[in-house]
C-alpha cells in the first residue's frame, strides 16, 4: 500500500493517505505489506527514525538501503507468506 498522488502533486488529498491511515506513518516514503498475519512497512533512511515512532508493534519496519537485497526483499517477502494462486494488487 503505497501513498498514491493521482495528480502528481507533491501533496497528497486526505482521501489518498490510506497508508496514512492504516499504519500510522506519515513519511512520504513507504510501502506497507499486509498479509493474514504480519504487516510491514519498507522506508527508506531518511524515515527510519520516524516509523520507529510511529508504528506500533504490530508492524515489522524494514528498512531499505541497509543491503543490497534489501530493495528486492519486499516482493521476496510477500512470496513466501503467500499461497499459490493468490491474488497480490498494488
Amino acid at each position: 500500500m503505497q501513498a498514491i498522488r493521482h495528480l502528481q502533486s507533491e501533496y497528497l488529498a486526505k482521501n489518498e493517505k490510506r497508508r496514512v491511515w492504516i499504519t500510522g506513518f506519515t513519511g512520504s516514503a513507504g510501502t506497507a505489506v499486509i498479509t493474514v498475519s504480519k504487516a510491514a512497512l519498507w522506508t527508506d533512511g531518511r524515515y527510519f527514525q520516524q516509523a520507529e515512532q510511529q508504528l506500533d508493534c504490530n508492524w515489522i519496519l524494514m528498512r531499505m538501503g541497509e543491503s543490497q537485497i534489501a530493495d528486492l526483499f519486499c516482493l521476496l517477502w510477500i512470496a513466501t507468506r503467500l499461497r499459490i494462486q493468490i491474488c497480490v494488487t498494488f
